[in-house]
Order: C-alpha cells, then sequence, then structure tokens
C-alpha cells in the first residue's frame, strides 16, 4: 500500500505565516523578552542547544548596537500535505543594527499546527572585534 502526498515549495502565504514568528522573534528581543523569545524554538532546538547558550547567543547580537530594522533577502518553504504532512520554512534576513550588520537564517518547522523555531543562525564582522 503506498501513501499520495502532495508536495509544495515556496507559498506565499505560507511565507507570511513563518514571517510573522520572525516578527514576534524581533519584538522579544528589541525588548530583551528572552523568556518570550524562548517559547518560540521548538524543543529539537533545545534538543541540541541549551537555554543558557541561547541567552549567550541573544547577549551576542546585542553588542552589534541597537536594532533598526530588517530587509527579507531570500526565503523558502516546502510542504508535503498527506500521511506524511510537514511544512519547513527559512527566512533569510539582512539585518541593520546601530554598529554592525548581520545576516541571520532562521529555520522553522510546523509542528502540530504551530511553527516553531528550529535553527537561529546570526553571521557579523561586528562578532569579530
Amino acid at each position: 500500500m503506498g501513501c499520495i502526498n502532495t508536495v509544495k515549495t515556496d507559498v506565499l502565504s505560507d511565507k507570511e505565516d513563518a514571517e510573522k514568528i520572525a516578527e514576534q522573534l524581533y519584538s522579544n528581543l528589541e525588548k530583551n523578552e528572552y523568556q518570550d523569545a524562548h517559547k518560540l524554538f521548538s524543543s529539537k532546538f533545545f534538543d541540541v542547544t541549551p537555554p543558557d547558550s541561547l541567552n549567550n547567543i541573544f547577549q551576542q547580537i546585542r553588542t552589534l548596537g541597537d536594532y533598526k530594522h530588517r530587509t527579507l533577502a531570500d526565503w523558502s518553504t516546502f510542504s508535503v500535505t498527506g500521511s506524511r504532512s510537514k511544512t519547513e520554512y527559512m527566512l533569510n534576513y539582512v539585518v541593520e543594527y546601530t554598529l554592525y550588520p548581520a545576516q541571520e537564517i532562521i529555520r522553522m518547522e510546523k509542528e502540530e499546527d504551530e511553527i516553531f523555531i528550529i535553527s537561529y543562525e546570526v553571521y557579523s564582522d561586528g562578532f569579530e572585534q
């Protein structure tokens, strides 16, 4: 017996759903509300990154200066509907802080109809200073 799945990529409404989570993350970080930001991350993320390490990442980002704005440079979504349904999201932002810019890549997955962050990568020359 086989299974039938439908695959969709780069669906605009999926991107918009992911951007809502990113907006919550940046809002929490701007206000230093780290515990609220933690709630946006999947248990899969915390399987490999302890909560204290995530706080350290947030504090390192603060060394780049105050958040100014971000621009979505790239995005992708991948959705499977059927017996093994899943949706994956990737948002790649260029983020301007007052001292240094950064490239930030946020990967997410839908878990039981909720979207959670599974990977958060931040790249900046400001970390080398």
